[in-house]
């Protein structure tokens, strides 16, 4: 189900409700500064595929509502096309290295998109050595990670190619295939991020 935002925008300042199955999660007043557009951003990035709603009443709102729909309408898009995105790379991971969905446990972080990237056959880490593994890990990924981290992500690799069935070849188009939609969500993701900051 979607998160509702509500925002009746007056002179100078909204008033907030954030909605989650006709609960309320938050409400705020909030001055139409950029840290607090910022703020709304940041609310709008952790919730369930966000539906904003106003209600704005006078010509000193026009500024802000239409500013805030154009960012929320933006952020919208990029989360459609994350989605659109992620069903594909799921689809095409089916084929190339299913086990490797695990590493989606929670939220798809970045980190775990990048692994996807590096890695989208089980050929590719059996043919590297557990230290070589862990250095690439460490070396490749967008988000710097520690040994200990790297070698975790090394042994849950190893476990993954033990259950694997190989269904396609590593030269197969399906292995570009996911390290496409691997890269269009770091791409996504690195976009989402920079709007919640701006």
């Amino acid at each position: 189900m979607d998160d509702i935002f509500a925002l009746d925008v007056s002179m100078g300042k909204s008033y907030c409700v954030w909605y989650r199955d006709g609960h309320c999660l938050q409400e705020f007043e909030m001055r139409h500064t950029r840290s607090n557009l910022s703020r709304l951003l940041k609310l709008l990035h952790d919730a369930n595929n966000p539906v904003m709603y106003f209600e704005a009443t006078g010509i000193y709102s026009r500024v802000f509502t239409r500013s805030s729909m154009n960012v929320a309408v933006f952020y919208n898009q990029l989360n459609a096309d994350w989605n659109y995105h992620l069903n594909h790379l799921h689809t095409a991971l089916k084929q190339t290295f299913p086990s490797l969905k695990k590493l989606f446990a929670n939220r798809t972080s970045k980190l775990a998109l990048n692994v996807v990237e590096l890695f989208p056959h089980p050929d590719l880490v059996t043919s590297l050595s557990l230290v070589k593994l862990k250095n690439k890990l460490m070396a490749l990924t967008d988000k710097r990670i520690s040994k200990q981290k790297a070698y975790k992500y090394t042994d849950q690799l190893m476990a993954f190619v033990q259950e694997n069935y190989l269904a396609v070849s590593v030269d197969s188009v399906q292995v570009g295939e996911v390290q496409y939609y691997a890269r269009q969500l770091i791409n996504l993701t690195d976009k989402k991020e920079e709007l919640v900051k701006k």
